[in-house]
């Protein structure tokens, strides 16, 4: 049997519509003569129910006067209808009264009408018609053959096979030219297909006939030709790419046979194994025989375990070259096995990593002095780190020494001076009381800075004690304790909507008391003061600021502004220490934030800082 396959494509197309048209046309014709049958039956059954009833109306004086002359007339009027093969009349009680052909047997009739209506039995059509005037008379029984509709459906049937016979004859005719059109592009695409597979010319093209499904067939055949044709230039560019970087890469390939056992190089390996292409023998033995002999037994074994279990091959491995010096190779390769997993062959690439070796152990002596040096910087820092333990406690010890030792002869200075100012009050000049009140304030000012001095030897060493705190009715607290500096002053304080910050309490207060202080003293020269604090986001982080429309500082100062004594404003116009904002800064280095400043001149400044764990 000669497999569909094997069939030239232009047969295929013409049984593929030679039988789709078949079926088609014999299943329309099978419908058609299917529903003339079913019709022709209806027109059978209506002609004669019709014929039914006109032969009852006609029996109605016969059985009304039990008349079977005229019963036996009426029926015999039936002659002219040569399908009809038997007739009767049944009186109202059912009785046998009058029938058709007269020569017939009673036998040959149902013994009682049945019931009203039709039926098909067999190759009959029988009808019970009721006979009535004003009432029912009796019954007609009328049987028709069904000759006619057999008859009819031969006809079809015929008609239907010449017209099959006919049309498959016709669709052979179309199909046969249709498939020629048809097939010819698919044909061209195949020996173009076979053109290129012979002739490794990528180059060719297939025509492309329109824009159905083989004109974008043949189409994307180009395609994919140029892409291919495209690929193996690229290859080829790869290769020679591949072959200059294994040249200054100096790495050679080698091939090995399995089945025979030659190895080939090619010429790259030569030297770097030290052997002249003339006397090398080809053979894995004689690299063996190149090798350290402390790594000649490994290298084997390594060999045969990657063939054995399907790995690659992996291996680093001296050689001893003819003047007696060793070399460092590395080799990579991998076997390829036949349909039945024998080994047949094994390809790879070898290096010379000899400078890499060189510089792999200069670097573990780097790493070895290294480590010796950072053993001796340790010691080091374990040492300055306890001379600078001492040297702060020392700083403490003297910081609390100033602090107390200065403390006392301010006290003496102002009660001193409190005294002269008592003694000589009835005679006391305005010049006298003007020198008594700057000593008064100096010792005064000498006192705050001294507090502030403290208070920032405190804050470096007070160990953070985080928390959970709400900002605003902190932030409220402090403008309280600032009640005494803003009498009889016009303050509009902005609060915004501040959360809530994870960080010590206690530092938090003073941060937000030593910038509201300075807010509300750089402001006093506006007859209208505004300060806001808010929250914002930079860079993606929350910040929170102080904002007010004070007298401003010049930005080129502002590195200036939080270090210890650094002061940008006469201390005429504006007392101070210059300590406070330098505390700021240190609290806020201790959360591991940020603090900056922004500000011009008789435009007021804005303190921007962030902390870890704050939430706008």
């Amino acid at each position: 049997m000669i497999s569909l396959e094997n069939i030239p494509i232009r047969r295929k197309l013409t049984a593929a519509i030679m039988f789709t048209s078949g079926i088609v046309l014999v299943l329309a014709c099978i419908a058609f003569t299917i529903y003339e049958f079913v019709a022709f039956r209806k027109d059978i059954t209506r002609n004669v129910g019709t014929l039914a009833k006109v032969i009852a109306a006609n029996s109605t004086g016969a059985l009304a006067f039990q008349n079977e002359k005229d019963a036996t007339e009426v029926l015999s009027a039936l002659k002219a209808e040569r399908h009809i093969a038997a007739a009767a009349l049944y009186d109202k009680d059912g009785v046998l009264f009058a029938r058709y052909p007269t020569n017939a047997l009673p036998r040959f009739f149902p013994v009682t009408p049945g019931p009203d209506g039709h039926l098909f039995d067999g190759d009959n059509l029988i009808f019970s018609e009721p006979v009535a005037a004003e009432k029912r008379l009796g019954t007609l029984y009328l049987k028709s053959d069904l000759e006619a509709l057999y008859d009819r459906t031969l006809l079809y049937a015929g008609i239907t096979v010449l017209f099959l016979a006919g049309s498959f004859v016709v669709a052979f005719a179309i199909s046969t030219s249709l498939q020629g059109r048809i097939a010819k592009p698919i044909l061209e695409l195949a020996e173009t297909a076979q053109r290129v597979s012979h002739e490794k010319d990528y180059s060719v093209r297939a025509r492309i006939g329109g824009k159905d499904e083989l004109g974008q067939l043949a189409r994307s055949f180009n395609d994919m030709l140029t892409q291919i044709h495209e690929r193996d230039l690229a290859l080829s560019e790869k290769e020679e790419r591949l072959r200059l970087a294994l040249q200054s890469a100096r790495t050679g390939v080698w091939d090995w046979n399995l089945i025979t056992g030659k190895l080939t190089w090619d010429e790259f390996l030569y030297p770097m194994f030290g052997v002249e292409k003339e006397k090398f023998r080809g053979t894995i033995e004689h690299v063996n025989e190149l090798a350290h002999p402390e790594d000649r037994a490994w290298l084997t074994e390594a060999l045969a375990r990657s063939i054995a279990e399907k790995t690659d091959f992996f291996a680093e491995f001296r050689i001893v070259t003819g003047n007696g010096t060793a070399r460092y190779i590395a080799s990579r390769g991998r076997a390829f096995y036949d349909s039945n997993g024998k080994p047949v062959r094994m390809i790879g690439v070898s290096a010379d990593i000899t400078e890499r070796k060189r510089t792999e152990q200069a670097l573990r002596e780097s790493e070895e002095k290294y480590r010796r040096l950072s053993a001796e910087l340790e010691e080091r820092v374990e040492k300055r780190t306890l001379e600078l333990a001492t040297l702060n406690q020392e700083l403490e010890a003297f910081t609390y020494s100033v602090s107390h030792d200065l403390r006392a002869p301010l006290r003496h200075i102002n009660a001193y001076a409190q005294l002269i100012q008592e003694e000589i009050a009835p005679n006391i000049t305005p010049t006298v009381k003007g020198h008594i009140k700057r000593i008064v304030d100096g010792a005064k000012n000498m006192g705050q800075l001294i507090d502030d001095l403290l208070n920032l030897a405190r804050v470096g060493k007070l160990e953070l004690t985080r928390e959970k705190i709400l900002l605003r009715p902190m932030i409220e607290d402090v403008i309280s304790l600032l009640k005494p500096d803003t009498e009889n002053r016009q303050i509009e304080w902005q609060i915004g909507n501040l959360r809530w910050a994870e960080c010590d309490s206690g530092l938090l207060k003073q941060v937000f008391v030593n910038l509201l202080s300075n807010a509300v003293k750089y402001t006093r020269l506006r007859e209208k003061t505004v300060i806001k604090v808010d929250h914002t986001v930079i860079n993606g982080e929350p910040v929170i600021f102080v904002r007010d429309n004070g007298v401003g500082f010049d930005m080129r100062y502002a590195s200036k502004l939080f270090g210890v004594f650094q002061r940008l404003h006469l201390a005429e116009q504006f007392e101070g220490t210059g300590v406070g904002l330098a505390t700021v800064a240190r609290i806020i280095q201790k959360h591991h934030g940020k603090i900056w400043a922004e500000a011009e001149l008789d435009k007021g400044a804005t303190f921007y800082f962030t902390i870890p764990g704050l939430h706008s």
